[in-house]
């Protein structure tokens, strides 16, 4: 999606847009220092928290460019560590209120389960950072939230996950990697089989793992659409399972790279 926006600034604003892949944690800052080495590039974003003390390290190195993370905490760290230099003047954080996009879904899918009879839904999670907490907390209270709409509502409580005790409601595990697809598989199958009636991918990559999951089931019982579902993340994964992915919480990483690409031209 980081990309996505970087190339939709590039076709309306006429700005070269480079990408460096980061394999391990190790290349953050040999990439980032690449980027800001060369004179013709203005803004460097780096995408994902785990970058915060790697765009602290390298802004500091270089204040006359200008950095963005997406999901990071640097300016907190510039704080912590630097408070002499804080607030860095070069460097921005570009945070998102995933858990209100998660509640939504969390909703969505508590309700499912009350409509189909099932007792759980589901959670897959990469590694345990703060962003991901925010998508956690706002899965569960929504799940919280639809229950409580429903008995208002209806004056009883919903079939299915009405009856399951409320720390149990929700399946969920992190799986500390955001690209071992074998363990989001791992991780979204025992929920299926437990009644889980949809699984949210909070874990990147790791929803082809909850998909394939997904398909095992629906091929055991012969099944061209769900329930059971799977919930997609960040963009809109409906087209990875048509008919398996009863919604997408949309992120739009896109946009916020998209608008900050045109405001440094």
């Amino acid at each position: 999606m980081a990309f996505k926006g970087g190339d939709d600034a590039k076709r309306d604003f006429g700005v070269d847009v480079v990408e460096l892949v980061s394999k391990t944690q190790e290349d953050y800052i040999p990439n980032l220092r690449t980027a800001a080495q060369d004179p013709d590039v203005k803004l460097i974003v780096g995408v994902g928290f785990l970058l915060t003390d790697a765009l602290v390290t390298v802004a500091l190195e270089y204040p006359n460019k200008f950095f963005a993370g997406i999901d990071t905490s640097a300016q907190d760290a510039v704080k912590s560590k630097y408070q002499d230099k804080y607030p860095l003047p070069n460097l921005l954080d570009i945070r998102f209120e995933e858990h209100k996009e998660s509640a939504l879904v969390g909703a969505l899918a508590c309700l499912l389960a009350a409509a189909y009879n099932y007792p759980h839904v589901g959670m897959v999670l990469g590694i345990e950072i703060p962003p991901l907490w925010k998508f956690e907390a706002g899965y569960k209270w929504g799940c919280s939230w639809a229950i409580e709409w429903y008995r208002n509502r209806f004056g009883r409580d919903p079939p299915g996950i009405g009856a399951t005790p409320p720390k149990d409601r929700v399946l969920w595990t992190y799986t500390g990697t955001f690209s071992n697809i074998t363990k989001g598989y791992a991780a979204a199958k025992p929920m299926y089989e437990k009644g889980a009636i949809a699984v949210y991918n909070v874990a990147g990559p790791l929803g082809l793992g909850i998909n394939q999951a997904l398909i095992e089931i629906a091929k055991a019982r012969n099944l061209s659409m769900g329930p059971p579902f799977w919930i997609g993340v960040d963009a809109d994964q409906d087209w990875i399972n048509p008919g398996f992915i009863v919604a997408s919480m949309m992120k739009r990483v896109d946009k916020a790279v998209y608008s900050h690409q045109a405001g440094s031209r």
